[in-house]
């Protein structure tokens, strides 16, 4: 399987996103340091993006572990939205309607009912 070639948007992207965060990391501000760096960390995320340099799932985990493994904010609040049921609730369902549509189990389930 061959990777995309990445158009020069996406290049653009993934060069703009590590020299912001660096700019804005060291920017001399009167920040709290812990705020300046969520911004810089927010940055790279908002950079990513929007220039669809990464696929949107990767550079949101990449973004929580960054804030947590950069100390910026615990673990416990960098990763709480991982914690709920309900999304891997919902995943699991979408998945599983993925799995039968592409299957075809749907459709036979769907004419059978209909009969």
């Amino acid at each position: 399987m061959q990777a995309a070639a990445l158009n020069t948007k996406q290049l653009a992207g993934l060069i703009a996103a590590p020299l912001a965060v660096l700019a804005l990391w060291f920017a001399p501000t009167h920040d709290d340091p812990a705020a300046q760096h969520a911004i810089a960390i927010s940055a790279l995320m908002i950079i990513l993006w929007a220039t669809e340099a990464m696929d949107y799932a990767l550079t949101g985990f990449i973004g929580v572990f960054l804030f947590w493994a950069l100390g910026v904010s615990r673990f416990e609040d960098a990763f709480s939205g991982f914690s709920n049921e309900t999304p891997w609730f919902l995943l699991g369902a979408i998945l599983i309607g993925a799995m039968a549509s592409k299957s075809g189990l749907a459709r036979r389930i769907a004419y059978t009912i209909a009969t």
